[in-house]
């Protein structure tokens, strides 16, 4: 039997030094009562995107759930999108804030001009390369910095960035109904399961409507305007998932698109085939009958040719060597586009060997042009209520984006001084306080407030105008405390003066001083950059008109008033098809609470069972043919 050890003087002497260590780290750390990483309080984000919406489609149709939206946050008068102004693109420009030439997502289609193979567009969606460019998206950049994000439908939502994916996706399948009611709401389903039980902090939410009814029957089709009542009814309903959530007080919502829609017109067409001295047997490449936009790659030593024999082959055709396209798109520069490049005036689309397109609705034009402009609404605690704010860039949304998140951006093209009107200060209602002899700082409504000075301890409160403020102080045993100040008027510095107060044996005084800043964002408006396009003024203006590419712009409060049928430029408005009836008119609603609850009675209507659409005619996303029936065919180069 083996004697029991007794523990030796070297190892006593380390017990005690592990004990002595493990003493102190708990002492520190109950000490600082930190964690070592903290969560920060933010709000959670939604992001959704009603492919095609025009900026004015809520014009001729009721939308009494957007109006209510619009009244309830913020309404830009609308938005530009990014040239070109196709799907893919432009909702990567939402995702990175960088222009087509910096984010390389240059078109739905993958291409490749060596081989002459074009995918269509949901092929596209799952090929990495084709979004893995150097610009990483939201999603990736959140998830960096420690958020949870997730997407449903969304362009780009497939593919990989530097190895990593969104968190948690679903993917269209290759033949999906981009129209049915009640798969729209079984998405917004999904996303409150995520924000509430995943606690997902950002998720980005896809449909393909009004784009697909705008293409198969015109913009200005009665199947549009009853699309457009399916898209309020959506919103309606999203809005009251958010409450039932409990998510109205954390979440922010903002609704938007990727560009507009233009009716064909079926005179006058370009047809490349019918030009004179043009033959196809002098092109190695092209990437034609997607709109009004094409690429073409000139065998070696016919280039010169042929940009002669295009330049001038239509008055409504614009042809353009790389080099000398125009900077303002910000499309040219990058290693994708090829050498020539065509793009036509709004309404013309460009044929090249054989007429196949037959759509009556269109995009990919200037995104100058007024019927390219879409939409952006937001609605949250951090918006302001009531809010119409002028026109802007679409490439300027990323930096809003990651402002609401809390995260540090990747490098953009865009700028947050564009956007930050339309949100809230975290002063906006808040107060300050100051202790001891210091001066406790108050913000009001659109003012500064100091409190007051204390010889032992003073609270100043500081309510804001945009004028003067007075500080009362009544003291008592020793104890300052500092006055509110109110102020009214303009611009301007407010001093407030403390009163004297006695309280048995001790006299204390305090002293109030409130100045102000106005931040009046009625009448806010950031200067344009240098060399920047003026800001539009209004959207009356002439249809190729552009508006600042970094300059803030004024804003106004919505109130409610009339409608009218049609904000389009006089120019472009067009009659109801003879026969239909005037739509009907509803009052617009009031600036309300968006902390109100539904009442009883006002439940929404089950979704409607989507018609069934009569066959495509013509092309949306993918190559020739429409991308819901055709997304899956491999295009080789034709002979």
């Amino acid at each position: 039997m083996r004697a029991l050890r007794t523990p030796g003087l070297f190892q006593l002497k380390g017990l005690k030094m592990l004990l002595s260590l493990g003493l102190l780290f708990a002492a520190l750390s109950l000490g600082r009562c930190i964690p070592l990483q903290q969560a920060p309080n933010r709000s959670k984000l939604l992001l959704v995107s009603f492919d095609g919406f025009r900026w004015n489609y809520d014009q001729d149709v009721d939308t009494p759930n957007l109006d209510t939206m619009a009244a309830d946050g913020v309404k830009a008068k609308y938005m530009t999108p990014a040239f070109i102004t196709l799907t893919s693109p432009c909702h990567f420009t939402l995702l990175t804030g960088r222009y087509l030439e910096n984010h390389g997502v240059i078109h739905n289609m993958w291409f490749n001009t060596k081989t002459g193979v074009k995918l269509p567009y949901y092929t596209t969606q799952g090929i990495s390369s084709w979004w893995d460019n150097g610009s990483l998206p939201i999603w990736i950049t959140a998830q960096r910095q420690g958020l949870k994000t997730g997407s449903i439908h969304f362009p780009g939502t497939k593919a990989k960035y530097q190895g990593q994916e969104v968190y948690k996706k679903l993917v269209e399948p290759a033949l999906f109904n981009y129209s049915n009611e009640t798969n729209w709401r079984q998405s917004i389903d999904t996303v409150m399961e995520w924000f509430t039980v995943d606690n997902l902090d950002f998720i980005t939410l896809y449909f393909g409507e009004p784009d697909s009814s705008g293409h198969k029957f015109g913009p200005e089709s009665t199947q549009r305007k009853n699309m457009i009542k399916q898209v309020d009814r959506t919103v309606g309903y999203l809005r009251q998932r958010i409450r039932e959530s409990g998510l109205e007080s954390t979440l922010n919502l903002i609704i938007t698109s990727d560009h507009g829609m233009e009716t064909v017109l079926k005179t006058d067409e370009i047809h490349l085939r019918t030009v004179s001295n043009f033959t196809f047997k002098d092109i190695d490449f092209e990437l034609l009958d997607y709109g009004p936009n094409g690429l073409l790659v000139p065998k070696e030593g016919r280039l010169e040719h042929v940009y002669s024999v295009l330049k001038n082959a239509h008055p409504k055709l614009h042809v353009y060597k790389k080099e000398e396209f125009p900077k303002r798109f910000h499309y040219a520069n990058h290693s994708r586009i090829t050498p020539l490049l065509l793009y036509s005036d709004p309404g013309y689309v460009i044929h090249g060997r054989y007429k196949v397109q037959f759509n009556k609705g269109e995009h990919g034009f200037d995104n100058e042009a007024m019927n390219m402009k879409t939409i952006f609404r937001a609605v949250g605690p951090a918006f302001k209520k009531g809010l119409e704010v002028e026109p802007f860039e679409s490439v300027n949304v990323y930096a809003l984006l990651c402002e609401l998140l809390g995260i540090t951006p990747e490098p953009h093209d865009g700028s947050l001084e564009v956007t930050k009107p339309m949100l809230r200060e975290d002063t906006d209602d808040g107060n300050g306080n100051g202790n001891g002899n210091g001066n406790g700082n108050g913000n009001g409504g659109d003012g500064n407030g100091d409190g007051g000075n204390g010889n032992d301890n003073g609270n100043g409160n500081g309510n804001g105008g945009d004028g003067n403020g007075n500080g009362n102080g009544n003291g008592g045993d020793g104890n300052g405390n500092g006055g509110n100040g109110n102020g009214n008027g303009g611009n301007g510095n407010g001093n407030g003066n403390g009163g004297n107060g006695n309280d048995g044996n001790g006299n204390e005084n305090g002293n109030g001083n409130g100045s102000n800043v106005s931040r009046c964002p009625v009448q806010y408006r950031q200067p344009a950059a240098e060399g920047s396009r003026a800001a539009l003024s209004s959207p009356e203006l002439p249809a190729r008109a552009g508006e600042a590419a970094r300059g803030g712009s004024p804003a106004r409060s919505i109130s409610p008033k009339p409608r009218r049928r049609s904000r389009q430029p006089p120019a472009q408005r067009r009659p109801l098809p003879r026969g239909l009836p005037e739509p009907r008119r509803l009052p617009r609603p009031g600036i309300r609470s968006s902390s109100r609850e539904t009442k009883p009675g006002n439940t929404l209507p089950a979704p409607s069972a989507a018609p069934a659409a009569p066959p495509a005619q013509g092309c949306s996303k993918g190559c020739p043919g429409d991308h819901d029936t055709h997304r899956n065919v491999t295009i080789p180069s034709r002979p």
